[in-house]
C-alpha cells in the first residue's frame, strides 16, 4: 500500500495548544485502520526532519510534523500523518533541546518545564530525561552549557572520569538560570535507548499485519 502524500497546502495550522489537528482527528476516526509506515522519516542530531534522507524546509509542512510528533506506549516515536502513523528514526535521541532565554526548547516548540536526570555520553554529547520525554543538547550549544559541568577538585580528571564511563560522585550539572542541579552521570551510547527509554529505530512488528516499509 502507498505511503499517504503530506500535502503542506492541506495542513491545518499548528496551533499553539499542541493538540492534534481537526483533519487528522476527522482522518483517524475515519480511517482507523491505514497501515502504519516505517523507514521514511527521520530526525537528525540537530532537530533536523529528513524524508528518505533530503531536509523537509517546507515551514507549513515543519509544523504540521511538528505538532504531530507524539511517542507510543512502548518507546517509539511517530508522526501522526493524517489517519497513518509514521514511525521516526532517531540519529539520538527523540527530542533535541536548545538553551533560549533561560529555557530548553526542543526542536518541535515545546519548553521543557523540569530536567529530571542529566547524563554526559562517552561521545560528548549531554542527555537528558525531561518532564516531555528524553533528549539531547544541540552540539551547537554544547560550548555554552559546558559551563554548567561542576566537578569537585580537578575538573578536567572528573570529566574525563565520566568520558570514559566511570561514574564520579562529585560531578554535577548545574545552572541556576535554567533551574538544574542534578548529578552528571555517565552514558555509553550503546545503553543509551535503554537508559532513557525510547526506541531509535523501529521497526513493524512480526504480526502478520500491513505496513508500509520504505
Amino acid at each position: 500500500m502507498d505511503t499517504i502524500s503530506a500535502q503542506p497546502e492541506t495542513f491545518d495550522q499548528a496551533d499553539e495548544s499542541g493538540q492534534l489537528a481537526e483533519r487528522v482527528l476527522r482522518g483517524m476516526a475515519k480511517w482507523p485502520n491505514v497501515p502504519s509506515v516505517y523507514n521514511w522519516l527521520q530526525l537528525d542530531r540537530r532537530g533536523h526532519w529528513l524524508m528518505k534522507g533530503s531536509e523537509v524546509t517546507h515551514p507549513r509542512l515543519l509544523a504540521f510534523i511538528n505538532q504531530h510528533y507524539l511517542a507510543a506506549a512502548d518507546g517509539s516515536y511517530y508522526f501522526q500523518n493524517g489517519p497513518q502513523q509514521v514511525f521516526i528514526q532517531l540519529a539520538l535521541a527523540p527530542y533535541v533541546f536548545s538553551p533560549l532565554n533561560n529555557q530548553l526548547i526542543s526542536h518541535n516548540d515545546k519548553q521543557v518545564g523540569a530536567v529530571e536526570a542529566a547524563y554526559l555520553s562517552d561521545q560528548g554529547d549531554l542527555l537528558l530525561q525531561t518532564d516531555i520525554g528524553p533528549g539531547v543538547i544541540d552540539d551547537r550549544y554544547l560550548a555554552q552549557v559546558e559551563e554548567w559541568f561542576q566537578v569537585e577538585g580537578d575538573r578536567d580528571s572528573g570529566l574525563a572520569d565520566l568520558l570514559d564511563g566511570r561514574q564520579n560522585s562529585n560531578a554535577r550539572l548545574v545552572s541556576k538560570g535554567f533551574n538544574i542541579d542534578l548529578p552528571l552521570k555517565p552514558l555509553a551510547i550503546a545503553q543509551l535507548e535503554s537508559t532513557l527509554g525510547f526506541i531509535a529505530n523501529p521497526q513493524p512488528p512480526a504480526d502478520g499485519g500491513e505496513y508500509c516499509v520504505e
